[in-house]
């Protein structure tokens, strides 16, 4: 009497197995990448620095925006360093290399904090105006329970744009 059970060959059975596991694996890439679209990453991410929108205000009142893209940590003991490279003022002041460094505490999870450099002093002169200026923010901090992983950032370099339209920081160096 033959028997109505059919038993597959190996090899079926082992390429059955390998496609179950693709199929996983594709599933679990397009779900990862699903939370990351909407959430963001899942892993702490060093902070990030902008600057904002164009402003009539002198260029150390200009808020730039210091960002936290992390979907699970927290940064904490956040430092920032506001390093001038190079100023010039229309008095022909000049400020170069010069740093100053203050705590901005925390920025939770998918939140952002405005900073502002704190070099308001340098244009304690009435009518002197700011034609120039290249900086950089420097950030050291530490990542929130349970990693407690420090890390520092450098935003790369901001220039002052006081041409035509409203003065405002621009990424990068521009071009002469």
């Amino acid at each position: 009497m033959h028997s109505l059970v059919r038993l597959r060959p190996k090899h079926l059975r082992a390429r059955l197995a390998i496609k179950l596991i693709g199929v996983f694996a594709l599933a679990s890439v397009a779900w990862g990448a699903s939370i990351y679209a909407i959430w963001g990453p899942l892993w702490p991410v060093e902070p990030t620095f902008s600057p904002t929108s164009p402003s009539s205000e002198t260029p150390f009142d200009i808020p730039f925006t210091v960002e936290n893209k992390s979907a699970l940590f927290s940064i904490e003991e956040l430092f920032i360093t506001c390093r001038i490279i190079s100023l010039k003022t229309k008095e022909n002041r000049q400020v170069v290399r010069s740093h100053v460094t203050i705590p901005v505490t925390s920025i939770e999870r998918l939140q952002s904090r405005r900073y502002v450099c704190p070099y308001n002093w340098i244009l304690n002169s009435k009518g002197d105006t700011i034609t120039e200026a290249l900086i950089e923010l420097h950030g050291e901090y530490r990542f929130s329970w349970p990693l407690f992983i420090k890390g520092t950032t450098n935003s790369g370099i901001f220039s002052w744009n006081f041409g035509p339209g409203l003065p405002h920081w621009l990424v990068g160096i521009p071009a002469r």
